[in-house]
């Protein structure tokens, strides 16, 4: 993540966010930002505008890895057939 002072864009989401830059070359931890996010570990939020009741929210939720699969499945099966569809003799 820290290589030579500087910070990888990998690490900018996640890390850098509990970071305080003191000059371009030197970082230390933000104690207080860690402290904060702590009060949060373990939970998730979920923001809906259905009328669902909160059960019935996260069994929907609970399911989303299904989809998600199934879209990277497509994306791998069209990435394969790219080269054909658009190259086919008629």
């Amino acid at each position: 993540m820290l290589e030579e002072g500087n910070i990888d864009s990998k690490s900018k989401r996640g890390a850098k966010k509990y970071l305080k830059e003191q000059n371009k070359q030197n970082y230390i931890l933000d104690i207080e930002k860690i402290e904060n996010d702590e009060k949060y570990d373990g939970y998730y939020g979920i923001i809906t505008n259905t009328k669902l009741s909160p059960k019935e929210i996260l069994e929907q939720y609970h399911t989303l890895w299904k989809v998600e699969e199934t879209f990277r499945t497509l994306k791998i099966i069209l990435k394969q057939d790219r080269y054909f569809i658009g190259h086919r003799k008629e």
